[in-house]
């Protein structure tokens, strides 16, 4: 996930982007996990990886509302990956001016910032238990998803 530095009048602006949308929801549009018990191997430590895209549309307007379509995936392994969880979701958010949020988003770098970084603040809590889920389903203890940075 992209981190890179805003500059002073970037990070204004996304200020101001922030101040414009509420996060209002958040649903699956595709949740699915595959798990190969031969690759587990009991003894080896287990290494979560994250990978975060988007579909050809990141985003829409429609009717007062932002909707943001971030997708998820994660694998685990000891040795050899025996987990993949893929999520995607539609997140909602209640837009003040929508004018105004198209002004802000037309700039790519704070676009950039607010969708490879900010959605995912959004969404990370709710990708935890997505994944404690799964993992507890097929009879691995919680996961603890580090904290985004």
């Amino acid at each position: 996930m992209s981190n890179s530095r805003l500059t002073r009048e970037e990070f204004i602006l996304f200020n101001k982007l922030l101040k414009q949308i509420d996060f209002f929801d958040l649903i699956h549009l595709n949740y699915s996990y595959s798990f190969d018990e031969d690759k587990l191997k009991n003894n080896s430590e287990l290494v979560v990886d994250v990978n975060f895209s988007y579909d050809d549309k990141k985003y829409i307007f429609d009717d007062g509302l932002l909707y943001v379509f971030p997708k998820y995936f994660i694998t685990i392994e000891s040795e050899e990956i025996f987990f993949k969880l893929e999520v995607k979701y539609k997140a909602s958010f209640e837009i003040n001016d929508k004018e105004e949020v198209q002004k802000i988003l037309s700039d790519e770098k704070v676009s950039d910032f607010f969708f490879n970084y900010q959605v995912s603040k959004f969404v990370w809590g709710f990708l935890r238990e997505d994944l404690n889920r799964a993992t507890s389903k097929i009879g691995i203890k919680p996961l603890v998803l580090k904290k985004l940075r």
